[in-house]
């Protein structure tokens, strides 16, 4: 993790052995030179970077892709420094950041989550970890039947190449898909960020998702169902609740 790399402001120093005026620019260079260095000698070690200018504040001043592509450069961003209070970022609608990062940009992002305030359905945790590749956590909290929610959900490995290598989806920001068209199968979370008992509905094109229009797709949980070359889900939930995750996958057998 870079983390302290703000920008601090001009330097005049001679000593310094930078260019002078020192500029964003040259400091932003600065911390990709680090990170090729580090990437030099190490080269499996991930590295994520805050902003390299406002550091860990939930605003970015530099574009979220800026040097990213560059040789040795950064493997993943920081994501807003939203990780102390997860559930209030999520009721609140802040959380809803991550989810619009997730739409729109492919660098991997790590996150360190608290669970303290996370509610009985870990919520929280679900969101978290749909819009988030890298996610880290700590804290445990005080409720023990939700220290047990928040274990049930840690045992799940059969669902984690889903959202670490799936293709990322919203035909809402509470309906979340996680796409993996090479296995005909996808999973959706579907949440209710309410503070009421809502129906939660929507449809995505199969070809939007890469997949193919005619594929017939069945779920053990019988929570959503394909029709003319449509993906659609519709759930009644309680205030603060989600379904987690609904794994769909094609109905078709290969020929032998």
């Amino acid at each position: 993790m870079f983390d302290g790399n703000w920008w601090n402001g001009p330097c005049v120093d001679e000593r310094h052995c930078h260019p002078i005026p020192y500029r964003y620019e040259h400091h932003m260079r600065a911390c990709l030179e680090l990170a090729r260095r580090v990437h030099a000698r190490y080269p499996k070690v991930l590295i994520e970077m805050h902003d390299m200018l406002a550091g860990g504040e939930w605003k970015r001043m530099t574009p979220v892709y800026y040097k990213s592509g560059l040789p040795g450069s950064r493997d993943e961003n920081w994501k807003f420094e939203l990780m102390w209070t997860p559930m209030k970022n999520l009721q609140a609608g802040i959380a809803d950041a991550l989810y619009y990062y997730a739409l729109d940009c492919n660098i991997p992002i790590y996150l360190h989550m608290a669970l303290e305030g996370n509610n009985e359905y870990a919520a929280a945790l679900w969101w978290y970890a749909s819009t988030c590749r890298h996610l880290g956590i700590g804290g445990k909290a005080k409720n023990p039947a939700i220290v047990r929610v928040h274990e049930e959900a840690m045992r799940h490995k059969k669902w984690e190449e889903f959202y670490k290598r799936g293709e990322f989806f919203g035909i809402t920001k509470e309906i979340h898909l996680h796409v993996l068209p090479a296995k005909k199968a996808f999973t959706v979370n579907v949440f209710n960020c309410s503070d009421e008992k809502r129906t939660i509905s929507g449809s995505i094109g199969l070809t939007t998702l890469g997949l193919d229009p005619t594929m017939k797709c069945v779920s053990d949980e019988r929570s959503g169902t394909s029709e003319n070359g449509r993906y659609q889900v519709s759930i009644e939930l309680p205030p603060g609740a989600l379904k987690w995750p609904i794994s769909a996958r094609s109905s078709r057998r290969r020929k032998t």
